[in-house]
């Protein structure tokens, strides 16, 4: 990685190269205090595996967003929804969505919901909701809110606060700000929420990056570089981003079982797509 400016080295260890830092400019300051943490945390030298970020600040990102929501919070929701802007279409255009005509698509901690509101649009059978926290929706304005989408608050962690009708479960850079244990907790989250509200079990859909191998990584260098830099990106936080064979295990210890994982042309990222265990 330090051959790709992901990490450069600092004898004896590395660290993360400083514009790396930059994506987590909305938590101020107290970001960089980090860096000096970095090399513990993946020695593994930290006496209780407290990630970078908690180690500088005393709790996990999404405690801090918050807690400071004019520093943190809301500059990390708009963050997120400008990043999705521009892949709106290509999401949108690389799944078929047609085949949930009739049901009702949630999008899992959806921030402003770009992506649902673009789908139902697109796909006009189909029923779309946009489910968050309720400080996260309490952050829009009337006319940040599309009129097309239900928005519902509530916490991916209960399952009982799902909105009430949920056949498809959509989740877009969400499981890989968390650790396999905390993610595997949000897939037995929304196990529970469709087996409560569906009777084949439903679907869920995950859209986060698959790390390549190294043969796919010598076939296209810049999209593993950037895969590999967003993955320490995410150490920070203790979240991580996932090989094909991680993303499995995970699914098969949330209750689901990966039915296909499919990789389009960029913007948009892939779609990982679940069914539950029998």
């Amino acid at each position: 990685m330090c051959s790709t400016g992901i990490a450069r080295l600092k004898a004896p260890h590395f660290c993360l190269s400083v514009t790396n830092y930059e994506c987590f400019a909305p938590v101020g300051p107290v970001t960089n205090q980090t860096s000096t943490i970095m090399n513990s945390y993946v020695l593994g030298e930290t006496a209780d595996a407290q990630c970078p970020f908690e180690a500088a600040n005393g709790m996990n990102a999404f405690a801090w967003f918050s807690q400071e929501p004019e520093l943190a919070g809301h500059p990390f929701n708009q963050a997120m929804s400008i990043i999705t802007m521009g892949q709106e279409d290509a999401i949108v255009q690389s799944y078929d969505w047609s085949q949930f005509a009739g049901k009702t698509i949630v999008d899992v901690g959806g921030s402003h919901g770009r992506v649902v509101a673009a789908i139902q649009k697109a796909f006009p059978d189909t029923s779309c909701v946009n489910f968050d926290l309720e400080e996260v929706l309490q952050d829009l304005s009337p006319a940040e809110k599309a009129d097309n989408i239900e928005y519902v608050a509530g916490d991916m962690f209960d399952p009982s606060t799902f909105p009430k009708n949920c056949d498809v479960i959509y989740m877009k850079s969400i499981l890989h700000d968390w650790s396999d244990e905390y993610s595997m907790k949000i897939l037995q989250s929304c196990r529970q929420a469709l087996a409560d509200r569906t009777e084949d079990g439903g679907t869920v859909i995950v859209s986060d990056q698959v790390v390549p191998n190294a043969r796919e990584a010598q076939d296209n260098p810049q999209d593993a570089a950037m895969t590999f830099q967003v993955d320490m990106i995410m150490m920070q936080i203790k979240g991580k981003e996932r090989t094909r064979q991680q993303w499995e295990a995970l699914a098969d210890a949330g209750g689901f079982v990966v039915t296909d994982i499919t990789i389009p042309p960029k913007p948009a990222m892939p779609f990982i797509t679940m069914k539950p265990k029998d």
